[in-house]
């Protein structure tokens, strides 16, 4: 018997998803926080799989990333941020990002 949770599926609304309480699938630390590309991650893992995801429009000269949920703000460097399945927000200096849209 594990006391591990059972990975979620990324096609859960974030309301179904026990945010907070069950731990990441990937690190078995942290609790889930995001919906990766295949089951729903904490912050530091979701930031991994989108830096090291593929990317295609990078070979584009007008491409910028919008995607920042990383576990540091990349505003003003705190470690104080938070998620919540749609949001991704630095509670010290207020920065705040829509991390999926609907459907994704």
């Amino acid at each position: 018997m594990t006391l591990l949770p059972e990975p979620f599926p990324a096609r859960l609304q974030p309301e179904e998803v026990p945010l907070g309480t069950a731990l990441c699938p990937r690190c078995h630390e942290r609790p889930i926080k995001l919906a990766g590309l295949d089951v729903w991650l904490c912050i530091a893992c979701y930031a991994l799989e989108q830096q090291h995801g593929p990317r295609p429009a990078t070979q584009s000269r007008s491409y910028l990333p919008a995607n920042f949920a990383t576990p540091e703000c990349l505003a003003c460097g705190s470690r104080e941020v938070d998620a919540d399945g749609r949001l991704w927000w630095c509670t010290s200096c207020r920065l705040c990002t829509r991390v999926r849209g609907e459907g994704q």
